[in-house]
């Protein structure tokens, strides 16, 4: 069953059985999610060229509470995680106000970062909704949830919120999510559902996330099967290779299931050409990827999110793409996508 959930590539995402979750969000929000959706599927194939992303990753803060092996954050002492490094609300408007001026759809309220360290979030929910953002969501290990900041984020008008799992065990938990507790994830989980009934609410939609690893595939099939009737989205990615040198040998055991991916593809990385990623102090870079710090673009606050997207950088990488030369950006080869092995050891 399983081997079946990443022949289409990196990730997966299912519908939960029943109600289709995007029909929810077209109901609650009106014929404008719609065309948002279809505008996201045009994006996604033949490097369509926009004068401005549909999507924005904004990470407010550049921390995390837990320690996963397999994550950047984790892996050396962050030097950014005090609060001086947060991105100011007035920052936040700036952005959110030039994005919906130019037609920004949808927007992510973290990067690889913990979004609910910082317990103001449901504010910038709550802007960005107001604004015209008609898709807002974030990812979270789901820790730090209460039933408090629960309501106030269904109430600000969050439509997706995604908790990222990876397990169905305690046992496996732990190796992962490294500082976190499987019983008081699901607790919270469950106590979110549980608000959301009892406010008569439909969104945000549920989604739980599982990175298939070495340490967690033999879980695959029961997750699937727990929570298919629980959440409304279910999402399996492969795990992505951040690291190279003595990071990579310290952590390899957890990226040796690499999928084979064939080496030439005229698939264009849809990223590119669909969003663009903002870290709190501003530096926008190509994608969301682990590695893509390596890629910047240039600060959006500083020149504006519009003069970044339509830098000759910017521009330029997405002429790599569209051209299919994308193995000519180093961090872009080593992508899982298109390498042969997301391993480097391995030639492509």
């Amino acid at each position: 069953m399983s081997d079946n959930y990443l022949q289409q590539g990196f990730r997966k995402t299912m519908l939960s059985k029943g109600t289709d979750p995007h029909q929810i969000l077209i109901d609650e929000i009106g014929p404008a999610f719609a065309e948002y959706r279809r505008a996201w599927e045009e994006s996604s194939v033949g490097g369509l060229e926009r004068s401005f992303p549909i999507h924005l990753d904004i990470e407010l803060n550049p921390s995390c509470n837990l320690r996963c092996p397999m994550c950047v954050i984790s892996a050396e002492e962050n030097p950014k995680a005090s609060k001086k490094y947060w991105m100011c609300f007035d920052h936040y408007k700036k952005l959110i106000d030039e994005g919906v001026a130019n037609g920004l759809m949808s927007l992510q309220l973290n990067n690889i970062n913990e979004p609910l360290i910082r317990r103001d979030i449901p504010e910038f929910v709550a802007y960005a909704r107001k604004a015209g953002v008609l898709d807002v969501m974030m990812s979270t290990n789901g820790t730090l949830l209460t039933e408090e900041l629960s309501e106030q984020l269904i109430k600000a008008g969050l439509t997706k919120l995604s908790f990222s799992i990876d397990a169905i065990t305690p046992e496996t938990y732990d190796k992962i999510r490294v500082g976190g507790k499987y019983d008081k994830v699901l607790k919270n989980l469950f106590d979110f559902l549980a608000v959301r009934k009892r406010l008569d609410y439909r969104t945000p939609l549920l989604k739980v996330t599982f990175v298939k690893s070495p340490l967690n595939a033999h879980e695959l099939d029961e997750f699937v099967k727990f929570w298919e009737e629980k959440a409304d989205l279910i999402a399996i990615q492969n795990i992505n290779n951040p690291f190279d040198g003595e990071l990579w040998e310290k952590t390899k055991e957890y990226f040796s299931m690499q999928p084979k991916v064939v080496e030439k593809t005229d698939k264009i990385c849809p990223h590119p050409f669909q969003r663009m990623t903002i870290q709190a102090d501003g530096m926008a870079l190509l994608c969301c990827n682990l590695r893509g710090p390596e890629l910047p673009l240039g600060n959006v606050i500083e020149k504006g999110l519009a003069a970044v997207y339509q830098g000759e950088t910017a521009k330029e990488y997405r002429k790599l793409h569209r051209e299919g030369r994308y193995k000519e950006i180093e961090t872009c080869r080593k992508c899982l996508q298109f390498s042969t092995l997301a391993n480097p050891e391995v030639k492509s």
